[in-house]
């Protein structure tokens, strides 16, 4: 029952938010006209994204002991998903330890050897430096503890792990078309920035090396790549300032965080310029960024799936260490939120009290 609804307020979700993204798509197409050999903003997304599983094995309830390495808890979209992960630990009859690394790989390698001494059943991580975790992770499943990740690799036609027992995939490269078809629409051939972190976590590098990637793919002049050195909105501002100054004519930002594409903003108009602006994270403080005008859009991330299917993995990994799991798997993946479908969004906070009353 649990998987039935999950799968059916996911499908809800992505159908309701592609909907109301409906008008956005027809307004803007004429304006979005690809230029020479630019793909068509009218270009929907195919990738071997859809060949990957979608889900796991359905566990059997136990009282497991779940540890969560969460790479940033002062960020909203993944304390949300910690709470989502626990939720779903809880429903399954089990227990989350959590901790905290606070952006900082060393603290999450050391992290991951404390889980190890506690003796937890099995580990959930979304890696900050998946090598530098390696060595770690080894010791945790040689200990029979079994590690799921959220995009360890992001490559998803890799073979090997790197020691993780399976992983999860975000849809990077669906992440960079969406937002990069976006700001195509929005801006055609115009001079965009792709703002990153200055900390190069796998899943971070691969969205914006993908949104540069379609960028230029949609006919965008990709002039610039900046880092936020904080993971805050005053780094992103700081991030953007220079650009703005080499590049007077700049049109928008492709950013990895929300925080980062609303400091952006306020570096745009800072230099006077009015630059459209485009997060990932689909929390609280860019749901009212986007209202305000200060973001043009963001991602919505469906956390009961993912945390459902990283807990499931979590599970059966412990359960039966014999199984073989898919190497990645690929749940619902995010939807591009904007002010004309905003409405249809669903908040962190109700997804996690949705997932409470199921």
């Amino acid at each position: 029952m649990r998987r039935i609804l999950r799968a059916a307020a996911a499908a809800l979700l992505v159908t309701a938010l592609a909907a109301g993204c409906g008008d956005s798509d027809d307004s803007s197409a004429a304006g979005g006209a690809p230029a020479g050999d630019a793909l068509s903003t009218d270009t929907e997304y195919s990738g071997s994204l859809d060949e990957l599983p979608t889900s796991y094995p359905e566990p059997e309830d136990e009282d497991l002991t779940i540890g969560w390495l969460n790479p940033n808890g002062a960020v909203e979209s993944l304390s949300s998903l910690g709470e989502a992960i626990e939720i779903a630990t809880e429903q399954r009859g089990g227990s989350l330890v959590t901790l905290d690394a606070g952006a900082k790989p060393d603290e999450q390698v050391t992290q991951m050897q404390q889980l190890i001494d506690r003796k937890v059943d099995a580990i959930i991580v979304w890696p900050l430096d998946a090598g530098a975790l390696g060595p770690v992770v080894k010791r945790a499943t040689a200990a029979g503890i079994p590690v799921v990740a959220v995009e360890a690799n992001s490559d998803i036609a890799a073979t090997d792990l790197g020691g993780f027992t399976s992983q999860i995939t975000l849809g990077t490269d669906y992440i960079g078309f969406m937002t990069a078809r976006e700001m195509a629409r929005q801006q055609p051939g115009g001079k965009v920035v792709v703002a990153g972190f200055v900390v190069p976590v796998p899943f971070i590098t691969a969205v914006t090396e993908a949104q540069a990637s379609w960028a230029e793919e949609f006919g965008l002049d990709v002039v610039d790549t900046v880092q936020n050195q904080t993971d805050d909105v005053a780094g992103g501002s700081e991030a953007v300032a220079g650009a703005t100054a080499q590049h007077p004519d700049l049109k928008g930002v492709l950013a990895y965080s929300d925080a980062t594409a609303i400091g952006a903003s306020l570096a745009g108009r800072e230099a006077g310029l009015q630059l459209t602006t485009i997060g990932t994270n689909g929390a609280s403080d860019a749901f009212e960024a986007i209202r305000s005008g200060r973001l043009f859009a963001t991602m919505q991330w469906p956390l009961a799936d993912w945390a459902d299917q990283l807990t499931a993995g979590a599970y059966v990994a412990a359960q039966k260490p014999d199984e073989k799991l898919p190497i990645t798997v690929y749940p619902t993946g995010m939807a591009l939120v904007t002010a004309d479908n905003i409405d249809d969004a669903i908040p962190f906070e109700e997804q996690l009290e949705e997932m409470r009353n199921r």
